[in-house]
This record gives C-alpha cells, structure tokens and sequence, in this order.
C-alpha cells in the first residue's frame, strides 16, 4: 500500500473517532441522528474501498431483471422439494443489503424480492409482516408461508387479512413435526374471505397418510376461495376441489388413490400438464390399465392421446 494511500486511509480514520467523539449524533431519545449515521457510513464505505477496492459492482452494470434473481438464490431457505418449495428469508436480504449504501439503496428498491411473508411464532413476526408490507407497496404480488404450530395466527390475521388481495401462493410448513395438529392452518384458511390473486398452494415437507383427509380440507377451502388457481403441487385434491369452477385453468395437480375415478374431471381441464398420482399398489395397476387399454366409452385413453406433459405414479402408501 503506498504511502499517500495509508495517508488517505489515515486521516479518514481521525475523522471516524471525531465524529464518535462528538455529542451531537445522539438525539433526546438516547438513539443515533441519521445525520450522523449517514456521515459515519460514508466513511466507513471510503475506507473499504480504499482497502478492498472492487471495480465492478454487479448491481451497477447489470440491470434488475438480471441481479434480482441471483440476489433472490442467494437468500432462499429451501423446503423438502427444493425450488418446488422456498422462501426468501428476510433476515439474509438484510445482511446483504448491509455490504454498501448503494446495495442496500438498491435492494430496498426491488419490491419483488421481500414478497415472501413468513408467517410464525417468533417474537418479530409483526415487525417482519410490516417491513414486507411496506417495501412491497400496494400492487406486489405476496408468497405467504405458514410455519407450524402458528400460535401467532391470531395476532396477525387482521393484518394479513387486509393483504388478501395480492395473495399470490400459499405454503405450509413443518408439516412432518405437527401432522397432528394442523388446526391453526385450518384456521388460517377459514379466516380469508377471498384470495382473488391465489394461484399456487403446496406443502414444504411430506405428512403421513393419516392426515390427507385434513390437509385436502384445508386445501378445498384455499381453492374454493381463490379466483383461478394453477397450480396444486404437494397438495393433494380430492373430488370436492376438482368440481369448483375456479380450477379450469389448473395446470399441476397431485392425487392420492382413485384415479379412475377422478380421471373424468381431469380430461375436461385443457391447461393440465403435470398429473402425479399417489397411491397403494393395486390403484396404480388400474391406473396402468386405464392409460393402456382401448376404452371405447372413455375418450382420451391411450398416453400418447393425453395432452399432459407428465404423468407420474407411485405405490407408496406411508408418504405424499
């Protein structure tokens, strides 16, 4: 490092201490004047740069639409699924937003990417619900996600049900360790009067069988409230979910047993793509059967006739 740069660096440091050593930067509250705390983080920046020069910030030469995805990875909590299921964790967001003035400016900008609202019983969950409500604004699309056990809904409700609107996916989490008590998201579902932008519901982790009749409940009640769901992946529909009227744009769909029964709903949705079906043994050879055999009274029956993209089975009957 040359001599007039350590200069530099220096006297940046002697004008750091005076501004620590002045009473002015403390307001009648006993906090930090934002005044000061802008003059102390130029500073601060100054001295990184001189240190660690880096020539080329990503978020100054690429545009949003291609630094906002990275950003995004970067700060994802991923479920069971993989991208099948995540969120963005705020907390991670913060801590880049803390590398430079600049990137924290930038961020804060991005509305998109605090679209994800966790939902839990940690004891900000407030304060995270009204940081993600203000940086999204009014039209941003949200990703609710419900963390058992949800001791919190109760709080919290009123406030996210004034967002109802811009609700664009819902996600249960934890599902494995409550499999037993999913009440508060039967809770969480009734308590929505309508969800006109839902698109998505899914589960993060796996349950056991015993609790399909209660988790394809709580879905019913999602979907009957939403306006044109797509996709249900992880989530598994019964024969009540498929009738609703809002479900003609439905273009994933997971099933567990029957399907020759529920077959006759699915060749009526024109936008279907993705069909796995879980289920015991003896449903699947049906299921076999039914797409292999020359059925002259069911229409649509041969695989190469379906318009699906994928159509998948399993035998497993413990897990979904």
């Amino acid at each position: 490092m040359s001599g007039a740069l350590t200069t530099t660096i220096d006297h940046l440091h002697e004008l750091r201490i005076g501004l620590l050593k002045s009473e002015s930067w403390l307001n009648k509250d006993g906090g930090v004047e934002r005044g000061f705390q802008d003059k102390y983080n130029q500073i601060i920046e100054k001295i990184q740069s001189f240190k660690f020069p880096f020539r080329h910030d990503p978020l100054k030469y690429f545009p949003v639409e291609v630094w906002s995805p990275i950003i995004e990875e970067s700060a994802a909590a991923y479920g069971s699924h993989g991208r099948e299921t995540y969120y963005v964790d705020v907390g991670r967001l913060f801590e880049l937003s803390s590398v430079s003035t600049h990137w924290r400016r930038m961020l804060m900008s991005a509305p998109e990417l605090w679209s994800h609202l966790l939902i839990n019983d940690r004891e900000d969950v407030m304060k995270r619900i009204n940081l993600v409500t203000r940086l999204t604004g009014d039209h941003t699309p949200l990703h609710l996600h419900l963390v058992l056990p949800l001791n919190t809904w109760i709080k919290v409700s009123s406030t996210i049900q004034v967002q109802q609107g811009r609700i664009r996916s819902i996600t249960v989490w934890n599902l494995q360790s409550y499999k037993d008590n999913l009440d508060p998201i039967a809770s969480a579902a009734r308590s929505f009067s309508s969800l006109p932008s839902l698109e998505r519901v899914s589960w993060a982790n796996g349950g056991l069988a015993p609790c399909r009749a209660k988790k394809s409940a709580i879905i019913h009640e999602f979907v009957r409230k939403a306006k044109n769901i797509r996709y249900l992946p992880r989530a598994f529909a019964e024969e009540q979910t498929l009738r609703l009227p809002n479900i003609s744009q439905l273009r994933q769909v997971n099933l567990f047993n029957s399907p020759l029964q529920l077959f006759p709903f699915l060749l009526n949705l024109n936008q279907l793509e993705d069909v796995n079906i879980k289920g015991f043994k003896d449903q699947s050879k049906e299921l076999a059967y039914f797409c292999e055999e020359d059925e002259a009274d069911i229409p649509t029956t041969k695989p190469g006739q379906l318009r699906w993209k994928r159509l998948d089975y399993s035998c497993s009957p413990y897990y979904f």
